[in-house]
C-alpha cells in the first residue's frame, strides 16, 4: 500500500508520496494560481448577462436574468445564479462553454432552437443539448396532453 502525505504549504494543499513531493505539488499549485489573468469577463446572451471570473482554485460564473425585476436590498441574490468550477484541468474556455450551455438551457423554449444551439460551442455539449431539447419537446407535448409533471417527466425520459 502506497502511503500519501498531505500538507498545507503556504495556504495551498499538496499531496505526494513523501513530504518533498507534497511540497512540490503545493508549489506547482501556488505557481498556477499566481500565473495567468484574473480579469473577469462579461457577456450577454439573450436576456442573460454572464459574468466569468478566475479564482486561485478554479473558475466561477454567474448569470443574471436582465428581465427579472430588480431585487430589493434584502434580496440581493434574487435572479442571480452562481456556479463554481474547480480543478486544475479547467480553464477560461471550459468555464465559458459550461456557462453558455447552462444559459442555453435556461433560455430555451419551443421557438428558439437555432438561437440557443448557436450559443453551445463545445462539440461534446452539442449532442447533449440536442438530446436535452428533444426531451423538453416530449415533456411539453405530454403536459399539453394533460399529464402531470411527474408522469410527463417519466414518459419523456423513457420514450
Amino acid at each position: 500500500m502506497v502511503q500519501s502525505v498531505r500538507i498545507t504549504y503556504y495556504g495551498m494543499e499538496g499531496e505526494g508520496r513523501n513530504l518533498t513531493e507534497a511540497k512540490k505539488d503545493a508549489g506547482v499549485k501556488i505557481e498556477r494560481a499566481l500565473s495567468g489573468s484574473y480579469d473577469p469577463s462579461l457577456l450577454r446572451r439573450g436576456k442573460y448577462l454572464i459574468f466569468i471570473w478566475r479564482m486561485p482554485d478554479g473558475w466561477g460564473y454567474k448569470f443574471v436574468d436582465l428581465q427579472f425585476p430588480p431585487p430589493k436590498e434584502e434580496e440581493s441574490d434574487r435572479g442571480i445564479t452562481c456556479y463554481a468550477i474547480g480543478g486544475e484541468d479547467q480553464d477560461y474556455k471550459a468555464v465559458l462553454n459550461r456557462a453558455l450551455y447552462h444559459v442555453a438551457q435556461k433560455s430555451w423554449d419551443e421557438t428558439n432552437d437555432a438561437q440557443v444551439l448557436s450559443w453551445v460551442k463545445d462539440s461534446n455539449d452539442w449532442e447533449d443539448i440536442k438530446g436535452w431539447i428533444a426531451f423538453k419537446r416530449r415533456y411539453s407535448a405530454y403536459r399539453k396532453e394533460g399529464l402531470s409533471d411527474v408522469e410527463a417527466h417519466k414518459r419523456a425520459i423513457f420514450n
